[in-house]
Parts: C-alpha cells; sequence; structure tokens
C-alpha cells in the first residue's frame, strides 16, 4: 500500500519550496516571497506544506503560533490554502491524521476556489463566508471591456479628460503604499487582517511577481498592487488618500492589461468586506464571475480545544464565527 508523504517546508529553505510549487498550479499567496511578507508582520513560524500519495500532489501555505504550550494553525494572509494536482481523494484523511501527529490543537484553512474546492471534506468542517470576484483574462481584450458594466466603461472613456497619466515608479509607489495603506484600510474597517507593519508592505513592493499603478495630478493620490503567477493574478491592495477614490477604476482596468501582456489567466479581484456591500458589488461590475470562498474550521484534539476553550470562556461546539474560539 502506498503511503502518503508528507513535509513542512520551512521559510528559511527558499529553494525547497519554490521546487515544491513547480509543477503545481499555484496562487501569488502560495509563494515564498508573499508568505516571507506575512510573516515579517505575523512573526509566526510559516512553511509550505507539501502532500504526495499515488502521484497525487497537494501544497498548503501554513503558519503556526502557541497559546498555552499548544498550538494551533492557519493559512496566512491572502488567498493561499490547499493547490492540487490530481485527484487527491485521500489528501482530508490524511491531512488530519498528519495534522494530528503533529500535535495541532486545530485549524483555519481558507480555500482557494480556482486551486482546491471543498469537496471531500467534511460538511461540519466547511464553512462558505464570502464571495470572489474572478476575471477570465483570456479573452480578446475588446470582449473583456465589452463585459464591463455600462458605467464601468463609461468611466475609463473619461477618464483621460478628468484626470493625469498613471505612475509607474516602484519607488515612488512603495512610499506612497508604506506611507498610508494602514490609514487607507482604518477608514475602509478592513479588520485585524490588514494589520500589516511597514516591513510587510515594503518587502510586498519589491517582489519581482508584483505590478503596481499608481495616478494623481502631479502628486499621488491612488495606488493598486497586483500579484500573480503564471496560473493566476491577485489584486492585492488599493489604496487612496481621500478624493483620490475615482481612480480605482482605471487603475484596476491597468492592473488587467498588464497582466494580461504577462500571459496571466485570470484575476481575483477578492471579495467585499462585508457579503455584498459595496466593495463586492464594484468588483462584480467588472465581468467579473463569483465564485464561493470557503474555509476549514478543524479540530484535531477535541478535548485539548474544549479545555482551551472552557478557559477563554467560549462556546467549544459553535465554529460559525471567530475559530477558533478560544481566540476570540
Amino acid at each position: 500500500m502506498i503511503r502518503a508523504r508528507h513535509e513542512l517546508v520551512p521559510l528559511a529553505d527558499r529553494g525547497a519550496w519554490e521546487a515544491a510549487l513547480e509543477d503545481l498550479p499555484h496562487g501569488h499567496a502560495h509563494t515564498w516571497g508573499f508568505c516571507r511578507a506575512a510573516q515579517l508582520t505575523s512573526g509566526a513560524p510559516t512553511y509550505l506544506y507539501s502532500y504526495e500519495r499515488n502521484g497525487s500532489r497537494a501544497v498548503c501555505p501554513l503558519a503556526e503560533r502557541m497559546m498555552l504550550d499548544e498550538s494551533d494553525v492557519f493559512t496566512p494572509y491572502g488567498f493561499g490554502g490547499f493547490a492540487l494536482r490530481g485527484p487527491c481523494e485521500r489528501l482530508p484523511n490524511d491531512w488530519a491524521e498528519f495534522a494530528r501527529s503533529r500535535g495541532w490543537v486545530c485549524g483555519y484553512l481558507a480555500l482557494n476556489p480556482l486551486f482546491c474546492d471543498a469537496a471531500g471534506f467534511a460538511t461540519s468542517d466547511v464553512r462558505i463566508q464570502n464571495h470572489l470576484y474572478v476575471m477570465d483574462l483570456r479573452p480578446p481584450a475588446g470582449e473583456l471591456f465589452r463585459r464591463l458594466s455600462e458605467n464601468r466603461r463609461r468611466q475609463l472613456r473619461d477618464w483621460p479628460a478628468a484626470a493625469a497619466g498613471l505612475e509607474h515608479d516602484r519607488p515612488k509607489l512603495a512610499d506612497f503604499l508604506v506611507a498610508h495603506y494602514q490609514d487607507f484600510f482604518e477608514r475602509r474597517g478592513a479588520g485585524s487582517a490588514t494589520r500589516f507593519n511597514p516591513e510587510t508592505m515594503k518587502a510586498i513592493s519589491e517582489l519581482d511577481d508584483v505590478i503596481m499603478v499608481g495616478a494623481g495630478a502631479g502628486e499621488l493620490k491612488a495606488a493598486a498592487v497586483f500579484g500573480h503567477t503564471r496560473h493566476g493574478g491577485d489584486y492585492l491592495f488599493n489604496v487612496s488618500l481621500s478624493g483620490g477614490e475615482g481612480h480605482s477604476v482605471r487603475l484596476l482596468w491597468s492592473g488587467v492589461e498588464q497582466l494580461r501582456a504577462l500571459g496571466v489567466p485570470s484575476l481575483n479581484l477578492g471579495g467585499g468586506i462585508r457579503e455584498g456591500d459595496d466593495l463586492a458589488e464594484f468588483k462584480r461590475r467588472f465581468g467579473a464571475a463569483e465564485l464561493p470562498l470557503a474555509s476549514l474550521r478543524q479540530v484535531y484534539r477535541a478535548d485539548v480545544y474544549a479545555a482551551l476553550c472552557r478557559q477563554a470562556g467560549a462556546a467549544a461546539g459553535h465554529r460559525s464565527d471567530y475559530f477558533p474560539a478560544y481566540r476570540g
């Protein structure tokens, strides 16, 4: 009987991390550079989990954290989760066995629907928490433009007459992002997941697989950041000053144009801060397909999980809100 092979590749071994990704479709959040940048804020030991059984392969970026001498795991910021090659029908059981062997109490794993769905995992472990909006970049540019809402097409046609040209100077854009991202995210109510330190934002801006573009009449008012692999792109951030919000449509379209030129097949725009909010509607109007964003909320050591929840005064059996409950 062929046994499963499991490996945790640490950030310290960049070569092994990149080799594990080489033959698998994956997103920007799986890459060594992006995970390293996220770790500059989290400080958590970060790994690429690598799995193989009978020719099927899977990877998943993971970060490990401690509480009261017990550890749990989570997927770092971004749209990572499992990325698969082959059927991997044994993965859910093999993964749970491996997690228990590591002594982890529980795990929170976001799943990128472009690279893995929740099929095969226990339905009690799966929660659809939001939706993503994904653009197919493979059609001709004219077809992509026709898929935009009427208002988006008008905004793009009118933009050159209403504002200065685009800015591509990377050091200038990086300085803008580091100076203004925190205030922007706080104004938008983006939550704790985007509370990056300046080192993380600077590291992201220096990645070769990141595109940045800005706009403003003589002075930057807004900037957009896109990460990409040959398998897909991600709309990472949009940061604007008060009054610079009107540039967002043109900046996003510039990202679309640049990614298409690189042969990137899709662009994940992300979702809203909350399901169906104005930000989600903004993204939907780019002719994007709506896909479910699911997460796995798994308990591997139920007795320890219950004890930690009791100490925290939390309900151990409730997985629909903050997870793990003892960290809420």
